[in-house]
């Protein structure tokens, strides 16, 4: 499916701010929020976590980029979504002939 084609179903618009630091009460701080279309499906994804357990996440957001984004990055959703800022669970880059064609997120 050409790239074109693939972001048109893209209806929504989602932020990522990358993990730029930690202050000295331990609480994370990110830079500057990028936008990206998306396209938001709301249902049970499973995934793994980083010790290998298998989990549930509550959605996955199709992502129109090859930019692959830091697995403790901020996504916030559009409104309407709760929570509008969920967990990242997993980064997954999927790949096509060429290389990265697009990025799926499991979100918490």
């Amino acid at each position: 499916m050409p790239v074109a084609d693939f972001a048109d179903m893209m209806p929504a618009s989602v932020s990522i701010s990358p993990r730029t630091d930690v202050d000295g009460a331990g609480k994370p701080t990110f830079g500057t929020a990028v936008s990206y279309k998306a396209r938001i499906e709301m249902r049970n994804v499973r995934s793994r976590d980083a010790q290998g357990r298998e989990i549930v996440g509550r959605g996955i957001v199709f992502l129109a980029t090859t930019t692959i984004p830091g697995s403790n990055s901020k996504i916030t959703l559009p409104a309407g979504y709760d929570p509008l800022v969920p967990v990242l669970l997993e980064v997954r880059p999927v790949p096509d002939e060429y290389g990265t064609h697009h990025v799926e997120l499991i979100i918490g």
